[in-house]
């Protein structure tokens, strides 16, 4: 596995055990698992244990997930199965289950990482490149973390154009 997937992998790994932990124990009260004080072998071995990655909002067609994902089940023998959502969606599902959490992972837009945390359905944790992300992209308590962003670009071909845009206005001017 490249180096980069295997991080990839075990990032997201990591992340989904964050709340994978957690829902063990069925319709117990969830109690949380301190992550930040388990090995990354000793979180592997317990979602090798369960077999069964669940997440919402975060499809294969989304974010190369899909690759994150065959990497963890051919990694790790680790089966995924995801249920689309939107971010409120998410946020929403996982405040009404935090007694008995069905789900293990939810990707959200970066504005809904604070609530989410104000609603008391994250779990801190801080991954071993912490200190590499700005302050801006994540909870100083480990509670979310912008994982990626995306950039609006112009690519045109400039054989056909000979006057590319250069704003958002230009584009409106055809």
């Amino acid at each position: 596995m490249k180096k980069s997937l295997k991080k990839a992998v075990g990032i997201s790994l990591c992340a989904a055990i964050a709340l994978q932990l957690a829902a063990c124990g069925g319709s117990k009260k969830a109690e949380a698992v301190d992550l930040n004080a388990a090995s990354l072998d000793k979180i592997i071995e317990e979602a090798k244990k369960e077999g069964k990655l669940e997440s919402v909002g975060m499809p294969g067609s989304w974010a190369n997930w899909q690759g994150t994902w065959d990497g963890i089940e051919a990694e790790y023998g680790i089966e995924h199965n995801d249920t689309d959502m939107s971010s409120g969606e998410e946020i929403a599902m996982f405040e009404a289950e935090k007694n008995a959490p069905t789900k293990d992972i939810g990707d959200v837009g970066h504005k809904f990482g604070p609530e989410a945390k104000e609603k008391g359905v994250t779990q801190s944790y801080k991954t071993s490149y912490w200190d590499s992300v700005p302050d801006w992209a994540k909870d100083p308590d480990g509670h979310w973390m912008i994982a990626y962003t995306g950039a609006t670009t112009f690519i045109t071909n400039t054989d056909l154009v000979s006057n590319p845009p250069k704003s958002w206005d230009d584009v409106r001017k055809g």
